[in-house]
């Protein structure tokens, strides 16, 4: 018998919402208004989504990509619609990466960036406007500590606290003073200063957060995404407000969010669908509170909608909804303040492309760290499954095979220790997961 153990709640993937060129990857054309497990995979670590195409990052380092690729963007090294995930290139040490309306450019993890998809622009910062269909290494440094995709900029920062900028500038996006229909096909630092924390593309603008807490912007203000309390182009980092407690940004085609160190949520910019959550279609030039909540962990910004988690794993959601992108089994109306999206307070991560939705439930927490103090052993062997409890309780024993197939339905017990024979079983793989407080632990096994 080959045993492996994977993890217990550990990174199940679903999607929601358009999927008109399958970026919910689950091979069909069929728009969805809750949430959709895609696949049986439960070594999902991340995932990530542009317009009409969709990534997620494995616990192992690969990347998946699907959806919309008719300029490479999915970095599949071709420019076929991909219907389920699948692999970028045979490499394993990816560590984030942000998508474009139709680039992508990532971070590995020794510090390296790369970028593919279209480069009419610069976008790719090769020194071309050749469009790249696999992952295209951008210089030689290893010093890289972020990178974000806009519309056809991208922006990154490196460990040293310097930002820096390439691809088109026609609103002011690379932040080095000027506003011009040319475009940047190589790097170029925004700025001397060296003090930048993190960095974050939107469509046509660029938000920035500086080790001190304060909060910048720069580039397309037309909606007031920059938060500058106007709606003047800006072609240099300025500064929002005076406030030095932000904490996390967050950017979108022209609505912007950002976290402060005490956990409140702030929005600002196009609000026609209520996107701002603030109970209002009031487009907004500066910061405002969303709610009185102090618990936000995290946002995502589709191009009309707006999703979020809590601290405490619960999944939020507000603004357009036509295409089900909020993920509460209707398409009928906007939601105007965060409303809670779907039960479960186990979200890990979540991602939104234009009009889709896509996130992981569970807690990367392996079998042996005992989730819970429940569960004390599983031992499988070629003619029975053997599990102890750490004390007696209710747990519910399934068994599928790689295809998703139920070979055993749900089998209830109320015990320390509980065995199954399993010799009927034929050889092949096999998934067991046990249910204990609501909570799966999930084992993959051979039997040979």
């Amino acid at each position: 018998m080959l045993f492996t153990k994977l993890y217990s709640q550990d990174g199940l993937m679903y999607t929601w919402g358009l999927n008109d060129f399958y970026q919910l990857g689950d091979g069909t054309i069929i728009s969805k208004s809750k949430p959709l497990r895609v696949g049986l995979a439960v070594d999902w670590k991340n995932i990530y989504a542009g317009y009409d195409q969709s990534f997620a990052l494995k616990n192992d380092g690969s990347l998946k990509a699907w959806g919309y690729n008719y300029v490479g963007q999915l970095g599949t090294n071709d420019t076929i619609l991909k219907l389920k995930p699948s692999t970028v290139n045979v490499d394993t040490d990816w560590k984030t990466i942000s998508v474009g309306v139709s680039h992508t450019v990532a971070l590995k993890n020794n510090g390296s960036i790369w970028a593919w998809g279209y480069n009419e622009y610069g976008q790719l910062c090769d020194g071309t406007d050749t469009n790249r269909y696999a992952p295209k290494r951008i210089g030689n440094a290893l010093d890289w500590k972020n990178v974000s995709a806009g519309e056809a900029h991208s922006v990154a920062i490196k460990t040293d606290g310097t930002i820096w900028g390439w691809g088109y500038n026609d609103a002011g996006q690379l932040g080095d003073s000027t506003m011009s229909t040319t475009f940047t096909t190589t790097l170029k630092q925004i700025g001397k200063a060296k003090d930048w924390k993190d960095i974050n593309a939107g469509y046509k603008y660029t938000i920035a957060l500086k080790n001190d807490g304060t909060l910048w912007s720069w580039g397309q203000n037309n909606f007031g995404q920059l938060g500058t309390g106007d709606n003047i182009n800006k072609l240099i980092p300025t500064q929002i407000g005076k406030a030095n407690d932000w904490k996390a940004i967050f950017s979108s085609r022209a609505h912007t969010m950002a976290i402060k160190n005490d956990g409140s949520l702030w929005a600002w910019g196009f609000n026609n669908a209520s996107q701002l959550g603030d109970g209002t279609d009031i487009t907004r030039i500066t910061p405002q509170q969303v709610d009185n909540a102090k618990n936000w962990k995290t946002v995502a910004l589709g191009e009309e909608h707006s999703v979020a988690l809590k601290t405490d794993g619960t999944l939020w959601g507000w603004g357009d909804n036509y295409y089900g992108q909020l993920g509460n089994a209707d398409t009928l109306n906007d939601t105007q303040y965060p409303r809670q999206l779907s039960a479960g307070n186990d979200w890990k991560s979540i991602a939104t492309g234009r009009y889709h939705t896509i996130a992981i439930k569970g807690t990367v927490t392996s079998v042996e760290n005992n989730l819970n103090n429940q569960l004390k052993f599983t031992e499988i062997s070629n003619s029975e499954i053997t599990i102890d409890l750490i004390e007696s309780n209710t747990a519910i024993l399934s068994l599928f095979d790689v295809t998703g197939k139920k070979i055993i339905n749900d089998i209830n017990f109320e015990s320390n220790q509980y065995k199954y024979k399993i010799n009927s079983l034929s050889i092949g793989a096999y998934i067991l997961v046990i249910n204990i407080n609501n909570r799966n632990y999930t084992y993959k096994f051979i039997k040979e």
